[in-house]
C-alpha cells in the first residue's frame, strides 16, 4: 500500500471552515494531487497543483467550471527536480511564482508569459538554503515571505522580508522554533461568523504535522508590524475526519466561489 493525495472542491458557503459534502477530484493510477491553489482569470477559475508521479513533482492547471467539473491537467511548469506548492503572486499587472524548489537548494521565482501554460525563471529569490512551502504577505510596502527550513521542515519558522516589490531583494529576518508552522496555504482576511473574535484579521493557515506529516491544518490569527510577525495563536483546526477513509489534509485556499482543500489516503497498487 501506499499513500494517494487528491483535490476536494465545494461551492463556498456561510461557513468557510465547512469541508462537509466535498466533490473529489482523483488522480489517474499512479500519480497523486496535492497543494491546490484558486487563481481567477477573465472570468474563469483556474486550479494550480503539484501533479506527482512518486519521482518528482511539477506544477500542473486546470480549469474549475460553477457545476464542480474540471478540464484534464496539463503541465505548466516542470523542472528536473521536484517542485510542489504552486503559491502565486500578482503585482500590478504581472502573475509570479513561488514553488517549492527545496530539492534545488535555492528559492526561485517565476514569472507568467502566456497564462496559463508558460512560465519563465526570473531569479532564486535566496540561495544556499533549502526551505518547504513559501507564502508571501505585502503590508505597508514591506514583502513578508514566510517558509520553513532545513532540517525541521515542519516547525523551523523562518521569515525573509523585501521593500515594495517581489523582485527586489529578500534579507533573511531569522527563525523560530514554533510547532506545526509550515504554510498549508494563502494567507487571508477572515470575514465569517463562526469565529467572531477574529472577524476582520488577517488568518494564516499551517500544517499539523504532529501525528504524521500532512496530517490536518491549524489556522493561526497573524500579527504584522514593521517589527513584528506573531503567528502563534490558533483559533481554528482541521483534522483528517471530513471523508471516510483519508489520513490526511495539509492545504486549504479559497475564493468567491470556492473552498479547495486536498486529503491523503492509503490505496493498493
Amino acid at each position: 500500500m501506499k499513500n494517494q493525495w487528491f483535490i476536494a472542491v465545494k461551492k463556498r458557503g456561510k461557513d468557510i471552515f465547512d469541508f462537509s459534502n466535498m466533490s473529489a477530484i482523483m488522480p489517474p493510477t499512479g500519480r497523486y494531487y496535492a497543494d491546490p491553489f484558486l487563481y481567477d482569470h477573465d472570468g474563469k477559475t483556474y486550479v494550480f497543483i503539484e501533479d506527482y508521479d512518486y519521482k518528482k513533482g511539477v506544477i500542473s492547471c486546470f480549469e474549475l467550471n460553477d457545476d464542480l467539473s474540471y478540464t484534464e491537467p496539463k503541465i505548466v511548469l516542470e523542472r528536473n527536480y521536484h517542485i510542489s506548492y504552486p503559491f502565486l503572486y500578482k503585482e500590478g499587472n504581472e502573475l509570479y511564482m513561488i514553488p517549492e524548489t527545496g530539492m534545488n537548494q535555492q528559492m526561485e521565482l517565476f514569472k507568467c508569459k502566456e497564462f496559463p501554460n508558460k512560465w519563465e525563471f526570473v531569479k532564486p529569490l535566496f540561495k544556499s538554503l533549502m526551505a518547504s512551502d513559501i507564502n508571501i504577505l505585502e503590508n505597508q510596502g514591506l514583502l513578508y515571505l514566510t517558509t520553513t527550513i532545513k532540517p525541521d521542515f515542519d516547525n523551523n519558522c523562518a521569515l525573509f522580508i523585501a521593500k515594495d516589490s517581489i523582485l527586489n531583494e529578500f534579507e533573511f529576518a531569522g527563525w523560530e522554533y514554533i510547532k506545526d508552522s509550515r504554510p498549508a496555504g494563502n494567507v487571508f482576511i477572515y470575514d465569517g461568523e463562526e469565529i467572531p473574535e477574529c472577524k476582520g484579521k488577517l488568518i494564516q493557515p499551517t500544517q499539523n504535522c504532529g501525528e504524521r506529516y500532512g496530517y490536518g491544518m491549524k489556522f493561526r490569527e497573524l500579527n504584522v508590524t514593521e517589527d513584528q510577525y506573531d503567528n502563534e495563536k490558533i483559533i481554528h483546526e482541521i483534522w483528517p475526519d471530513w471523508t471516510e477513509g483519508i489520513i490526511g489534509t495539509h492545504t486549504f485556499n479559497f475564493n468567491d466561489k470556492f473552498v479547495i482543500t486536498d486529503g491523503k489516503r492509503r490505496i493498493n497498487e
